[in-house]
Formats: C-alpha cells, sequence, structure tokens
C-alpha cells in the first residue's frame, strides 16, 4: 500500500498508486502522510494555494472563516492589527473621531 503524503488524501484504502491521491483543495490541508480525507483550516487560519499540508495565520486587518482559502477584510468601520482573527466581530470598532475603510489595521483620526 502506499500512503497520500502530506497535503494529499485518498479514500480508496490499500491504494498502490500515489495517483490515487488527490490534493487538498484550497481552505483544506493534511498535516500527515496517510490521510484519507483533507480537514478544513481552523477558522482564523487560510490557504490559498491547493495540496498544503499546513494553514496560515489569518493576516492584519481581516479575518477567516472555517474552511477559508483568502481572508476576509474586517468591513469598514472596524480594523485589526492582530492575526488569526476568526470573524469580523473579532475585529476592532473604530473609535469615535477616527475612520476606516475596509481592511485596515489601524484607524485613521477624522480631518487629519
Amino acid at each position: 500500500c502506499t500512503a497520500c503524503p502530506r497535503g494529499r488524501a485518498s479514500a480508496l484504502s490499500g491504494s498502490t498508486s500515489i495517483d490515487a491521491c488527490i490534493k487538498c483543495a484550497p481552505g483544506t490541508f493534511a498535516p500527515q502522510a496517510g490521510f484519507s480525507q483533507c480537514t478544513n483550516c481552523l477558522a482564523g487560519t487560510y490557504q490559498p494555494i491547493a495540496g498544503r499540508a499546513e494553514c496560515i495565520l489569518c493576516d492584519p486587518g481581516s479575518f477567516c472563516a472555517r474552511g477559508t482559502s483568502l481572508p476576509t477584510p474586517c468591513s469598514a468601520g472596524r480594523w485589526s492589527d492582530k492575526v488569526g482573527l476568526r470573524e469580523d466581530a473579532n475585529c476592532t470598532e473604530t473609535a469615535p473621531g477616527f475612520y476606516t475603510t475596509s481592511g485596515l489595521t489601524e484607524p485613521t483620526p477624522c480631518g487629519g
């Protein structure tokens, strides 16, 4: 039998060829060899490339839902300088006297 390498999976048990192994889709991963199915990236992480063995922490100014292939920018009126946010509600609300557009890592003073 041939175990699928990291970043690939196969539901076919007893396979004798790596050709039966399918690359994990973006938003999923297989951290070890021999996985029968790929796992969704956890909330707070993402993976844009197929066939990977790990997910990436979500970027500042964005959040990542479970199984996502790309970060989603914090909505206008919110910001974040932290990595690994799971939802828009985790982004910081902009304080009065400041403004933010989508995806920012810090607020900007009004009239400045």
